[in-house]
């Protein structure tokens, strides 16, 4: 079965690259030809466009005077310099380690491609605040195949909004069997009527085994992992504590250099995808406020926390509920004499495992 992915493979985080790897990845291994859409929606992926200074200048010149271009593309061109490692980083892994056809740039190259079944998903590709509307491509709209279907896909939300009802409804429609990422978006969809299944996030398809496949080594030994955003403001001096209770190295995984850090903290801010479940391989303990920090702490069988994020902690919620591990969640004074037992974990993550493949099976059987 010639089966085609619709996803944000393309963007520069960690979290849509990683579940892009995973889903094609696994499909592959349970013998399916699949491949990843490339298609990149231009709302998102020329958010990650390699500018030199003259494309700077060009930007910010549509709606400023000369002067003021000239000093925002300086000072802006300067910072996107110190990027440049991490934006080769995640090329490489999109075009080297992702499985995808070649680009393609419109609804009817993707319909030439004659493909037996559209898998829309994962990440949040009905957000359309990321998206700038409800993408009907991202719904199969349009779309000519024998079969269509989504899985894990998320809104970013626990609710469709009122005002995007009637078209999301519509879109939906598109779909033989439907597949989401959150419980809360499974449970409003039922309410209306629309039959639908909770499954993992790609990234829980693989074990840990196939992600150590894509791991380059660690220089550091012994180190408490950070990866978060958006953060409290006690996260980081928790997080120092915890590191010096147990006379860990501070690693902290960051979008960007945060200059409130003490200089004894090392600071990771040109991380590929590659890099990112590197430091997670090897990280002696983790603390984290992110979903995909969480969840590839899990994976690595990590000890961990997760100190909970400032808004959208629902998914972090449900998958620390489905595996029996809510004491993880907490936001001060870690017990770090409670001690995960992975078995018990494992066995609850493999049913959960089983279940989405079940999914998968029964949907790209129709």
């Amino acid at each position: 079965m010639n089966i085609g992915i619709l996803t944000f493979h393309y963007a520069h985080n960690y979290g849509a690259m990683l579940q892009a790897y995973a889903l094609v990845t696994f499909l592959r291994l349970k013998g399916f030809e699949a491949k990843i859409i490339d298609y990149r929606l231009p709302f998102i992926y020329d958010l990650y466009e390699l500018l030199n200074f003259k494309g700077f200048y060009k930007r910010y010149r549509r709606k400023n005077n000369v002067l003021i271009a000239l000093l925002k593309s300086i000072k802006n061109f300067s910072k996107h310099k110190n990027k440049l490692p991490k934006w080769y980083r995640f090329e490489d892994f999109l075009n080297n380690s992702l499985i995808k056809t070649s680009r393609v740039y419109s609804l009817e190259e993707i319909n030439q491609q004659n493909f037996d079944c559209i898998v829309c998903g994962s990440d949040q590709i009905w957000n359309s605040s990321l998206t700038d509307r409800l993408e009907p491509l991202y719904f199969c709209e349009g779309i000519i195949a024998p079969n269509k279907i989504s899985y894990a896909a998320s809104n970013g939300n626990e609710k469709v909004e009122p005002k995007e009802w009637v078209l999301f409804k519509s879109y939906i429609s598109n779909f033989s069997k439907i597949s989401v990422r959150e419980k809360g978006l499974s449970d409003f969809l039922s309410n209306k009527g629309i039959a639908n299944t909770v499954v993992l996030d790609p990234v829980f398809l693989l074990d840990k085994q196939a992600w150590q496949g894509v791991c380059n080594p660690v220089s550091i030994k012994r180190y408490l992992l950070t990866y978060s955003f958006n953060e409290n403001p006690e996260f980081f001096v928790e997080a120092k504590k915890l590191a010096d209770k147990k006379h860990l190295q501070l690693v902290c995984l960051l979008f960007k250099k945060n200059e409130s850090l003490s200089s004894d903290i090392i600071q990771v801010v040109n991380g590929g995808p590659k890099e990112f479940v590197s430091y997670f391989n090897e990280a002696s303990f983790v603390v984290t406020n992110s979903f995909h920090g969480t969840a590839f702490s899990i994976l690595m069988r990590k000890q961990f926390y997760t100190i909970p994020p400032l808004k959208g902690r629902e998914r972090v919620d449900s998958l620390l509920g489905a595996l029996g591990l809510t004491n993880r969640i907490t936001s001060a004074d870690f017990d770090d004499t409670a001690i995960i037992d992975y078995q018990e974990v494992c066995d609850k993550l493999n049913l959960l495992r089983q279940k989405s493949w079940n999914f998968l099976k029964e949907a790209l059987s129709v």
